[in-house]
């Protein structure tokens, strides 16, 4: 999964992977036993893609320096599951911003639905992108 961003939650307790697994929008858990005899079993909660893209834009402001870097970094390469890349989401803010441009006319040349431009100027989608 080239480019996609990526949460991986691993501890012992099963209540509190599956709690936090509850909260992330993650569907199921997996276990595994753990590297020694001795080890406790050990559970995973995974999302990436488009959850993992905007579980990290929710947490970026109560994330260090260093890991607020590592998201944007994350992020800066996420193209989402459509059409659009970043650079585009940038340019159809700017663009509507002038007031030069409708979203319909903004969605027939980056070629999306109108809906999807309302999103993107509102803030309901691609939250984390930063002009």
């Amino acid at each position: 999964m080239k480019n996609t961003p990526m949460i991986t939650l691993k501890m012992q307790d099963k209540d509190t992977i599956q709690l936090a697994a509850d909260l992330m929008g993650c569907e199921k858990i997996s276990g595994s036993p753990g590297q020694q005899p001795h080890y406790k079993y050990m559970y995973m909660a995974r999302i990436c893609g488009y959850k993992a893209a905007d579980l990290m834009a929710r947490i970026y402001s109560h994330m260090s320096l260093r890991r607020q870097g590592q998201i944007q970094s994350i992020l800066a390469r996420y193209t989402g599951p459509g059409k659009l890349v970043p650079n585009d989401v940038r340019e159809i803010r700017k663009l509507y911003a002038t007031g030069n441009y409708s979203q319909n006319q903004l969605a027939a040349k980056f070629g999306v639905v109108q809906s999807n431009i309302h999103k993107i100027i509102h803030r309901g989608t691609w939250k984390y992108i930063k002009p």
